[in-house]
């Protein structure tokens, strides 16, 4: 198949279901496998949807000449991505017919060759009922063949998950304009993750400088004890290296952080240790006590109001989430710009882009409210990524 000047390969994020091992077999040699997975078991790949159709190759192969004519069926196959999901902990759905199409879905291996013909995928534009809905998608294809020569298992088929661009408007908080929230109810935790995008206009690099600028806050009700409290420095701390409170304990990151740029951060207490995470990446963690979190209904929101006179900068947040379980890497990971309002566990979701106003939706459908104090300044046209201010904002 000649192949156009379109075609791409894709390098991008590479997610192994069993940690990126080599499957499992003696007889690697005499085997038929997707070229493209190098032999790894249960790989997937992200395909960047755009506005316009996308065409991405992959090449059954075998691993030594084959002795034969060996056919080679395509199938899409649901069952991979059921297991994917559920090895991962994550929600992907099947991506619909109309988003893709199957150039082939049956090649041949020629006797004395080692790759079938390439197998064209072309990934369309997402609609906008899709973009819409909250959920991600994903197309699992697997491989099978006729006669002696059998598949490598694991590395017989491929999920590639669909990675779109968001153009998105976001609020802009500051001390005078802080996010607080009316929950549904009080929580007792054991476990909990909190996850947001920012992008922050001052940040001191001095030990002490411009500390206590708090992000997403959440405290105890009356009578008991809890917190989880993020902030941007701390007086023994420089002012631009983020910070983490919670069960009478507090962690530091590695990172120190830039002004101007979007992250994704998310914080993770799985019960024995907090860990948190940086545009999808660990960055640090520590051991905790073990004991429960309580947080009271009306004790949520961005920005201390009790300490607002420390938030010094401008930020700009998207992507606000508090669930009441601990999420894991693979979720973290591919979920930084969008993720599934009906998730296991997902129990607030603001994703801040309305656009105008000062109420926030609660894409969930629990009816957690949020509003902003006053009148808040919107920036629009922003590319959702984790980039500098300069090369994602004034997107027309």
């Amino acid at each position: 198949m000649k192949r156009n000047k379109y075609s791409i390969i894709l390098t991008g994020i590479v997610i192994s279901l069993m940690g990126c091992n080599d499957a499992k077999y003696d007889t690697v040699d005499s085997m038929v496998y997707i070229k493209e997975s190098k032999t790894q078991a249960y790989i997937a790949q992200k395909v960047p949807i755009r506005s316009a159709d996308l065409p991405v190759y992959f090449t059954p192969c075998a691993g030594q000449a084959v002795p034969e004519d060996v056919k080679v069926q395509v199938a899409i196959n649901e069952a991979v991505l059921e297991a994917y999901n559920q090895r991962n902990g994550t929600d992907y759905v099947l991506l619909p017919q109309e988003g893709y199409d199957v150039e082939n879905n049956t090649v041949t291996i020629k006797q004395g060759k080692l790759d079938a013909q390439g197998v064209k995928v072309t990934f369309k534009p997402m609609t906008e009922e899709m973009k819409k809905s909250g959920r991600n998608y994903a197309l699992p294809v697997s491989i099978a063949t006729e006669g002696s020569i059998k598949t490598l298992k694991g590395a017989d088929m491929m999920i590639y998950i669909m990675d779109p661009l968001k153009t998105i408007s976001v609020p802009v908080i500051n001390r005078n304009n802080l996010l607080k929230m009316q929950m549904r109810q009080d929580y007792e935790l054991k476990e909990w993750s909190v996850e947001f995008r920012i992008s922050i206009d001052k940040l001191g690099k001095e030990i002490g400088k411009w500390n206590n600028q708090a992000l997403f806050a959440a405290f105890a009700p009356a009578g008991k004890t809890g917190e989880i409290y993020t902030r941007f420095g701390d007086t023994t701390t420089e002012g631009n290296r983020l910070q983490a409170k919670n069960q009478d304990s507090q962690m530091n990151t590695n990172m120190l952080f830039n002004t101007d740029t979007w992250y994704h951060l998310a914080f993770v207490n799985d019960g024995t240790k907090l860990t948190i995470y940086v545009n999808g990446v660990k960055d640090s963690e520590k051991t905790m006590k073990g004991i429960v979190t309580n947080l009271g209904k009306n004790k949520f929101s961005f920005g201390n109001p009790d300490d607002r006179q420390y938030l010094v900068a401008n930020v700009k947040v998207s992507e606000l989430r508090f669930w009441t379980k601990a999420i894991t890497p693979t979720q973290i990971l591919n979920n930084m710009f969008n993720v599934n309002p009906e998730s296991d566990g997902l129990e607030a979701y603001w994703r801040l882009d309305e656009g105008e106003g000062n109420e926030f939706r609660d894409y969930t459908g629990h009816g957690n409210l949020c509003t902003s104090e006053s009148d808040t300044r919107w920036i629009k046209n922003i590319i959702a990524d984790n980039k500098p201010d300069k090369d994602v904002e004034n997107v027309e």
